[in-house]
């Protein structure tokens, strides 16, 4: 209507960032450019024919055989591109009364060729489903595969003579989309607030960061390690307040002590909202393991070590097992509603409910007594509540907070299973299944510890 009460406004941009240099740090540090070897008490056993490791026959130790050892770092010459990130944006705001102002925003990004770690020393899924010269065993029967001997297994990857290949590689994605709505009073004599409420979802792949090369499926990463993020928050409300009270001392009474009393009294707060963080189940104990990895999908290179990832085998659900609550004792999962695949099947590697921990909500505090000295020179008293209604929550970060294992047993072992390389193992039967323990019946889902306690601050402040 002319009157400039209504901004629409919008942008958007495309970024290139360089890559991180540790990427290059790892490289220099490798042969031929540098070069060390370490040896220590357990893997000197041998030297002086079963001596050890000592002072006499530390001149026994040669650097160069123990290159086989070494862990190697490369950027991966197919994976080669700069960071890139394109942020979007479409706002309105309007001043409506009361000094106000409403704005609602679509806030968005894509980001692209994100630098990530995959280990690269790797074999392809369902290489080991078939057989092959030089194994002694009928890898067709999923036990002799589960079996097998782990040094045997060693000589298929592409670099036997390493422990660990990692490739540096751009390859990382994600992706956010968000509604924000603010509400806004900055302009009034003595109450001003703003309120700020978003609804978002963070998408991408779901490794921590890009130096977690065991957050990383190294072989289907777009399958297994894509998702919601960790740092996904679906709803977060915010509200930041400051209000001067007015003078209170009654003029029939105006003097300096009432004035003291009565006048100068200020007080401003945040008060936050926010939905919990994202958790991701996964088996532990004997299905989560390379033997598994090899009967399930002829590789053991799935990745297992990581919270990130699923590992060989996914859980499958009968339904949503979110329960609530967020007390101590509470039980925030149904452990009747997580199940183990039979051989050979897989739960989803992305879980169709969105798990959570519980919501949590804070609020911080602050009480200002301003004394006025004289029109130059004032003298404020603070005191500041943080965390003002001493709330306790669990959290994800630590894991005994919440007890998020689901370990599993094996139910039928085998003795003297070939193992392909002539002799023989006892290993788990995975044709004959897995149950959960008794702990993970018991306490699976459960709220064993909550964290957080008010602090109280005071301070003194003088202007002049």
């Amino acid at each position: 209507g002319g009157k400039g009460d209504t901004v629409l406004r919008g942008g958007g941009g495309l970024f290139y960032n360089r890559a991180q240099g540790n990427a290059e740090y790892d490289v220099i540090r490798l042969a031929p450019n540098s070069y060390s070897a370490s040896v220590d008490a357990w893997g000197g056993s041998g030297l002086g024919n079963g001596t050890g490791l000592t002072f006499d026959t530390l001149r026994l130790v040669d650097p160069y055989t123990r290159l086989g050892a070494q862990s190697v770092v490369s950027i991966n010459p197919d994976s080669i591109d700069y960071p890139r990130i394109a942020t979007m944006s479409l706002s309105l705001a309007r001043r409506i009364p009361f000094q106000q102002v409403l704005e609602v925003a679509y806030v968005g990004s894509l980001a692209r060729h994100l630098q990530q770690r995959r280990k690269a020393n790797t074999i392809p899924e369902g290489f080991f489903l078939t057989n092959h010269p030089g194994i002694q065993s009928d890898l067709t029967v999923p036990v002799n595969r589960a079996a097998l001997n782990s040094d045997l297994v060693n000589t298929f990857k592409p670099f036997p003579a390493f422990s660990e290949v990692t490739f540096v590689e751009y390859t990382g994605t994600s992706a956010y989309h968000s509604l924000q709505v603010t509400l806004s009073r900055q302009t009034g004599k003595r109450l001003q607030y703003f309120l700020a409420y978003t609804f978002s979802k963070s998408l991408g792949t779901t490794t921590l960061n890009e130096n977690d090369g065991n957050g990383l499926d190294p072989l289907d990463p777009r399958t297994r390690s894509w998702g919601i993020l960790p740092s996904d928050r679906t709803h977060v409300l915010n509200l930041s307040y400051n209000y001067t009270m007015p003078d209170l001392a009654p003029k029939a009474f105006n003097n300096g002590f009432t004035r003291g009393l009565l006048n100068g009294w200020q007080i401003s707060g945040i008060s936050t909202f926010s939905s919990g963080a994202p958790i991701k189940l996964r088996f532990d104990g004997p299905i989560n393991t390379t033997n598994a990895g090899l009967a399930w999908a002829g590789t053991p290179s799935h990745n297992v070590s990581s919270g990130n990832t699923v590992g060989p085998v996914a859980p499958a659900f009968r339904g949503n097992p979110a329960k609530g609550g967020g007390a101590v004792g509470d039980h925030l999962f149904d452990i009747n509603q997580v199940i183990i695949p039979t051989f050979p099947d897989s739960g989803p590697y992305v879980s169709p409910f969105y798990l959570r921990s519980p919501s949590r909500m804070n609020h911080d505090i602050t009480l200002f007594k301003n004394f006025k000295i004289n029109e130059k020179q004032k003298l404020q008293f603070r005191a500041g509540l943080f965390n003002a209604f001493n709330q306790a929550f669990a959290t994800t970060t630590i894991t005994n907070d919440i007890d998020f294992r689901l370990v599993t047993r094996c139910n039928v072992t085998r003795t003297g299973v070939p193992n392909g390389a002539g002799g023989t193992s006892d290993v788990c039967d995975p044709t004959q299944g897995y149950s959960f323990t008794d702990q993970t019946k018991q306490n699976f889902g459960k709220v064993n510890l909550l964290r957080g306690h008010r602090i109280v601050e005071f301070a003194l402040k003088y202007y002049f």
